[in-house]
């Protein structure tokens, strides 16, 4: 199989809401796509004898996620790898909750135009030093945010000891082309324990891991790196319609978002 995008969703909760987000995929989409789900037991359970459409694939590998907990990274982590056993080719892999829906219509081309777009603006460089919070506030609301438990994992240390800089930012939206997918998995491959560790860490890594691994890893054979931000952060009620290259925003689960 090949396709333009490849979208992640962990769910958990609310069929009916699950299938009026992948109806609202399909009408702002307008490449090839497919839609992988992971599921918790729950989700599972509900959707193995309800027809999806032709391009929903279920991750057969279940994940029953907490909020601030590393199984949310492991549930985006599992689709990466899932995604490589039935596509040979995709250009973009973009990251959704399920509670993010698409506001503006996307095609893979614009992504393309854009990819050098990064976040850059909330890091924690090699001297420990706070830089921004992560929603831009000035003061910062969290100065700390989630970072001295960041820093204390492995990965977090592998990065501060190797003098590189280390990304945080909200994980709705995020979007990274095929190349850079490869280099996160062939990275997180290389150390399983580095893997072991996040999945069970009590902190919302899924809002650095990728990130940093992104900006960091680079394969000499194609050297890309970094990744898109595509979401609006504020709920549908704040949002900013005329961003430029944003694309989602998140939503309260309410049927009447749709």
């Amino acid at each position: 199989m090949i396709v333009d995008i490849v979208i992640s969703i962990n769910v958990y909760q609310l069929v009916p809401f699950l299938f009026n987000q992948i109806k609202n995929i399909e009408k702002y989409v307008k490449s090839s796509y497919i839609i992988i789900l992971n599921c918790n037991d729950y989700m599972f359970n509900q959707l193995k004898n309800v027809n999806l459409p032709k391009n929903v694939f279920i991750n057969p590998e279940i994940i029953n996620k907490k909020t601030f907990h590393g199984s949310i990274f492991h549930g985006i982590y599992s689709n990466m790898q899932f995604v490589n056993t039935i596509c040979s080719e995709f250009k973009f892999f973009i990251v959704l909750s399920g509670r993010t829906i698409f506001y503006k219509e996307l095609i893979s081309h614009n992504l393309a135009n854009t990819s050098h777009i990064i976040c850059n603006n909330v890091f924690i460089d090699n001297t420990n030093t706070w830089k921004l919070h992560l929603y831009g506030s000035n003061p910062p609301e969290y100065p700390e945010w989630w970072w001295p438990k960041f820093n204390a994992t492995l990965l977090g240390q592998y990065f501060l000891n190797n003098n590189k800089k280390m990304y945080g930012t909200e994980h709705e939206g995020l979007c990274f082309s095929y190349n850079v997918i490869q280099n996160i998995l062939n990275f997180l491959s290389k150390n399983p324990e580095i893997v072991s560790e996040l999945i069970q860490t009590d902190a919302c890594v899924e809002e650095f891991v990728l990130q940093s691994i992104a900006m960091n890893e680079i394969d000499k054979n194609n050297l890309n790196f970094g990744f898109m931000r595509l979401a609006n952060i504020s709920y549908d009620s704040a949002t900013n319609y005329n961003l430029p290259n944003k694309y989602v925003h998140k939503i309260f689960y309410s049927m009447k978002n749709f």
